[in-house]
C-alpha cells in the first residue's frame, strides 16, 4: 500500500471540509441588519476537517485509523508532533479543550436529538484543525 498516495487523498478530503467550514462560519448579511451563520454545518465540517488531517498524518507514518475520535486519533500521533501542536496552541487547556472537542463530529451531526448542544471550545478546534492542515502539508510535502 502507497501511504504517502491514500494520505495526500485523505489530506485533500480534509481541505475540502475545511474550506467548507470557513464558508459556513462566514457572517453573511441578511438585509434586515442580521447575519446569517451557519454554525452547525462550520462546525461538523471543521471537527470533520480535523479528523480527516490527523488520518493524514497518521497514514504518512504508516498507520491506519479509523473511528471519529479526536482525541484518540490525536494520542496516536508521534511524540514530536503531539509536542508541536501543543506549543503552537498556546493559552488553551489543552488536554481539558482536547477531551471536550473529541467527539465534535458525532455530537454536532445529531445535534438535534440531544436538548442542547453546546460548544465552548470552537476557537479550540479551528486552531487545531489550522495546526494539524500544516503539518499534514509539510508531512507530505518531504
Amino acid at each position: 500500500m502507497n501511504y504517502k498516495i491514500n494520505a495526500k487523498k485523505i489530506h485533500q478530503h480534509a481541505n475540502a471540509f475545511y474550506l467548507a467550514s470557513e464558508r459556513n462560519l462566514e457572517e453573511r448579511p441578511n438585509g434586515d441588519g442580521t447575519v446569517q451563520v451557519l454554525s452547525i454545518p462550520g462546525i461538523v465540517n471543521c471537527a470533520f476537517a480535523c479528523e480527516l488531517y490527523l488520518k493524514s498524518l497518521l497514514m504518512v507514518h504508516g498507520y491506519q485509523s479509523r473511528g471519529h475520535s479526536i482525541e484518540s486519533l490525536f494520542r496516536k500521533l508521534p511524540d514530536e508532533i503531539i509536542s508541536q501542536i501543543i506549543k503552537e496552541i498556546e493559552g488553551y487547556k489543552f488536554e481539558n479543550c482536547l477531551s471536550n472537542i473529541s467527539n465534535t463530529f458525532v455530537d454536532w451531526r445529531y445535534s438535534y436529538e440531544k436538548e442542547s448542544t453546546l460548544i465552548t471550545f470552537q476557537t479550540f478546534l479551528l486552531k487545531l484543525t489550522e495546526s494539524l492542515k500544516t503539518h499534514s502539508a509539510i508531512r507530505l510535502s518531504e
